[in-house]
C-alpha cells in the first residue's frame, strides 16, 4: 500500500481521516501546482510573490495575453517547483474554446518529475 504525500486539493473529508490524501507522487506535484498557478501576489503574506498572478493578467486584457499566462507560469515553476520540468503550456479562451467565459481561461501543463509524466488541465478566473 502506497503511503499518503500531501493533502488532495481542493481539500475534502476522507472517509478514512481528517481530509482525502494524494498517494502518488504525480498527483501530489500535480496539486502542488495548480495551487501555484491559481495563486496570485499578496496571498502569502510571507512569499509575497508566490504563484503565477494569473488574475492580474487575465484582468488587463493585453492583445498578448497567452504568450503572458505561459512567461508568467513558467517563470514560478522555475521559482517555486524548479524540480517540475515543463513539457508543454496550452492556453484556452473563450475564442478558441466555447464553454469558457469572457473572464476565464483555461490552462494545460504537460510535465514531469524525474520520469514521472504528468498533465495538468485548470480554468483560470479574473
Amino acid at each position: 500500500m502506497a503511503g499518503n504525500i500531501n493533502i488532495k486539493f481542493p481539500m475534502r473529508k476522507s472517509s478514512k481521516g481528517a481530509f482525502d490524501m494524494n498517494q502518488s507522487t504525480i498527483r501530489a506535484v500535480a496539486d502542488d501546482l495548480r495551487i501555484l498557478i491559481i495563486s496570485n501576489y499578496g496571498e502569502r503574506p510571507i512569499h509575497y510573490d508566490f504563484g503565477a498572478n494569473l488574475r492580474k493578467i487575465l484582468f488587463e486584457q493585453s492583445p498578448n495575453i497567452k504568450q503572458q499566462i505561459i512567461d508568467s507560469v513558467t517563470s514560478a515553476v522555475d521559482k517555486w517547483m524548479s524540480f517540475v520540468t515543463l513539457q508543454n503550456i496550452e492556453v484556452d479562451d473563450n475564442a478558441t474554446n466555447g464553454t469558457l467565459r469572457l473572464n476565464e481561461i483555461k490552462v494545460k501543463i504537460t510535465f514531469l518529475v524525474g520520469q514521472l509524466e504528468g498533465v495538468l488541465e485548470q480554468v483560470v478566473r479574473a
